[in-house]
């Protein structure tokens, strides 16, 4: 008879052998026996290995984009001493243009500069190349092509997505899919001490980090409006943008999940609700969502609030002062 294979998650039970006082070979046996007999141990899905191939694709890539990154950093520390800064917010060629005209007169500068800017540029080419393999490979991989309809979601994003989850079928809920990728608040709570601690940031961080800036994606490039993007512009108001990003992240996660499950495409008619919700540009909802009138309602409750405060001094020290709001 052939029984299926449990795979324990490892940090879990090495947690749970060290309770033992003695450190054996057969202490160790004998634990994970008891935990195998109690049922006291967390079980863990083991990937295929065309999903590990995929990761070490997405990890390959990853490590180009940190690299990348990296060396242009060190372009603009060798430069600022001198006095030369760079466009922040520059494409390859505007940045390797700007560079290396900073550098002309001076030899020993354009020597050092220019070595940094042709490996960058290397390593420019490779991502390219990895990321044409990306795009070929969303469009021949049904799961893939389904994600992708979702906004502000590339095909890099959604392969690390696919290769994260892999099998939805294993969550009982897909809204436990946020708590996997680490999306769900951490808190440490004991009698009267109750701190939150931030997200959990357990799981795949690749997925993690991808769902964060697809949510980022969603206010400042998508231009459609519907749910979680309305969704985003209102809690913006009222938890602040990073919280909202990881609100809407955790959604995120959850309404691709429901795509897996169903096979189904995105729809923003559909996930948009009801037109009235919809704040278009003219609306005084959308104007109310701007930064700059965020910040001029805020100044005015709290200059409201100042004025309340004043006159309640007063009428405690002079009762025949009137209030200014009709009290």
């Amino acid at each position: 008879m052939d029984y299926p294979m449990i795979c324990m998650d490892a940090r879990r039970a090495a947690d749970a052998i060290k309770s033992c006082r003695i450190k054996s070979d057969k202490g160790d046996a004998c634990a994970l026996a008891e935990m195998l007999r109690t049922g006291w141990f967390t079980s863990v899905h083991v990937k295929s290995a065309g999903t590990h191939q995929l990761k070490a694709l997405l990890g390959a890539r990853d490590q180009l984009v940190k690299v990348k990154r990296s060396l242009g950093n060190q372009v603009r520390g060798l430069l600022r001493p001198f006095g030369i800064r760079l466009p922040s917010r520059a494409g390859m060629k505007k940045f390797m243009t700007a560079a290396y005209h900073s550098t002309r007169d001076d030899p020993v500068m354009g020597a050092s500069i220019e070595a940094l800017l042709e490996a960058r540029a290397s390593i420019e080419a490779q991502l390219a190349k990895l990321d044409g393999g990306f795009k070929e490979l969303s469009r021949r991989n049904e799961v893939a092509w389904r994600l992708i309809s979702v906004p502000g979601v590339g095909p890099a994003a959604t392969l690390a997505f696919i290769a994260a989850i892999e099998n939805v079928e294993r969550f009982k809920r897909t809204r436990e899919i946020g708590a996997y990728l680490g999306l769900t608040e951490n808190r440490y709570q004991s009698a009267n001490t109750d701190v939150g601690m931030g997200i959990s940031k357990q799981g795949d961080a690749m997925a993690r980090h991808d769902l964060y800036e697809a949510a980022n994606v969603l206010l400042t490039t998508v231009k459609r409006r519907f749910a979680l993007r309305n969704l985003r512009l209102k809690l913006i108001e009222t938890i602040g943008p990073k919280r909202a990003s990881v609100t809407v992240a955790r959604k995120l996660a959850v309404l691709r999940g429901r795509m897996l499950n169903y096979g189904a495409h995105f729809d923003a008619a559909v996930a948009a609700g009801p037109k009235k919700r919809l704040a278009r540009k003219g609306d005084s909802e959308f104007k109310r969502f701007r930064p700059s009138a965020m910040k001029r309602v805020r100044t005015e409750r709290s200059e409201r609030a100042t004025r309340w405060l004043q006159i309640q001094n007063l009428r405690s020290q002079r009762p025949h002062v009137k209030n200014q709001f009709g009290g």
